[in-house]
């Protein structure tokens, strides 16, 4: 879903929704265009030799390698190469390197090309080559054979590599953004753990997954730019959602016997400046078909929340005070569903720590005296060079953990940051949600009379 993850990454912001967008980070240092010959029209896999001091890195296709484009990141060091005109076969979206020179390798894909992140272990690229090979394209990270086959191996020369300034961006309006940010293809990032490229099934509610995400290349954090606590939950509440956007989405409601209940949920969002209006729809099963909350949010009060009850078939508003009741049986309140402003909280920076594959900020959001919160604090674990909020606790009355939302799979679509599964967990209740995007649709261009409340009586 889109709305119901969207409030955890932002009270802190850590509760976002599906829908997260980074900015692009550091520039391009240097660009390459090489054509070869030929057909190939998927990635069937990747294949990784490590040795001593070089890595071997053979993307395999099912025919002869076509065009292919190929540039550098700086700070933290990467290498990307995208394939154009093919599509991904290759099962797993991310392999773990975990080489002195070479961390991770991750796999995207946008309608047009397959595009390679390698992610090196250092700020600093280090020697490569790139070679077409056959039905293949071959990168030799470190020392290379000087041609294929040649046993003596020989030092590959280091790329030049020119730093250049990195450039404010704004972070919230597609608009603003470098045109190249829209091109990045989806990339699927999965809890470590699995081995190297493979899927690793939600966590439990007590043993949350870590959760490895990443955004088309975000605003770096530098290493002489010190970040309070708030400058780091507004860049997460900042994010780019796109204009509108629709999503299609399963939610498996589980107790503690493993009893499974299932439904599937409509949301739709749009903005209006620097507010936003969202209608979530349930159309299965039967018992809540056509339930549906409207929400629109207000600049100098608190936020209407509508909801419709079919069996009843008329409209009534959420009042303040009973916000921090559960949805319609989830372990979503109606707080959770709703966009929590900055001010509203005290942040402060904890320290840095590892979650899984990412170094994350720590933050801690206390809510302010009349900050009308059920919650008495929310710890946020933020991927540093994303701000994607990957876990989250939320902390009720005696400063008792009561909850925690983990992220198990992020996708990049149409250019945006999207969590396609999630789970929120009630510790207290043995119970968990689980949220699973099954289609999603930016910038449509969705109508004003969506978000009615004579269309959320409609259904």
């Amino acid at each position: 879903m889109i709305k119901l993850m969207k409030r955890m990454c932002i009270s802190i912001g850590c509760m976002s929704m599906v829908v997260c967008l980074l900015v692009m980070a550091s520039g391009v240092a240097r660009g390459q265009i090489r054509e070869t010959r030929g057909a190939a029209r998927h990635l069937t896999d990747i294949e990784v030799k490590k040795g001593k001091e070089s890595v071997t890195v053979r993307a395999v296709l099912d025919g002869d390698a076509g065009v292919y484009n190929s540039f550098e990141m700086v700070d933290p060091g990467r290498l990307v190469i995208d394939l154009a005109g093919l599509t991904v076969l290759y099962s797993g979206r991310q392999v773990a390197v975990n080489h002195p020179l070479l961390r991770t390798i991750r796999i995207g894909a946008s309608e047009d090309k397959v595009r390679l992140v390698l992610d090196f272990s250092g700020n600093e690229i280090p020697p490569y080559k790139i070679v077409p090979d056959g039905d293949g394209v071959v990168v030799y990270v470190g020392e290379a054979p000087g041609a294929l086959g040649d046993p003596e191996a020989s030092p590959v020369p280091p790329p030049s590599v020119k730093k250049e300034t990195e450039p404010t961006i704004a972070m919230r309006k597609p608009e603003t953004m470098k045109e190249e940010s829209s091109e990045r293809p989806a990339e699927v990032v999965k809890p470590p753990g699995g081995g190297e490229g493979e899927a690793v099934p939600p966590a439990a509610p007590t043993r949350e997954a870590a959760v490895e995400s990443e955004r088309k290349e975000p605003v770096p954090v530098r290493k002489e730019e010190k970040l309070t606590g708030r400058e780091i939950a507004q860049r997460v509440y900042d994010r780019d959602d796109g204009k509108d956007s629709y999503s299609r989405s399963e939610m498996i409601l589980v107790d503690g016997r493993d009893n499974k209940r299932e439904r599937e949920v409509l949301v739709y969002r749009k903005d209006y400046g620097d507010l936003s209006k969202t209608l979530i729809r349930f159309t299965q099963p039967a018992d809540i078909e056509g339930t549906g909350l409207l929400s629109w949010e207000n600049k100098d009060r608190d936020d209407d929340q509508f909801l419709y009850l079919p069996e009843l078939r008329r409209v009534r508003r959420i009042a303040s005070g009973k916000k921090d009741r559960s949805f319609v049986n989830t372990d979503f309140t109606y707080e959770d569903l709703e966009r929590r402003k900055v001010e509203k909280d005290d942040h402060r920076l904890l320290g840095e720590e590892q979650y899984g594959e990412w170094k994350c900020y720590v933050l801690e959001s206390i809510p302010k005296k009349g900050g009308d919160s059920q919650y008495s604090k929310l710890v946020s674990w933020i991927a540093m060079d994303t701000y994607l909020s990957v876990k989250s606790e939320y902390y009720g009355k005696g400063m008792k953990l009561n909850k925690t939302f983990t992220a198990q799979r992020v996708e990049l679509i149409d250019g945006i940051l999207t969590i396609t599964e999630s789970t929120m967990a009630d510790l207290e209740k043995n119970h968990q949600t689980i949220t699973k995007v099954k289609e999603v649709k930016y910038n449509s261009g969705l109508g004003d009379d969506v978000f009615s409340k004579r269309n959320l009586e409609k259904y």
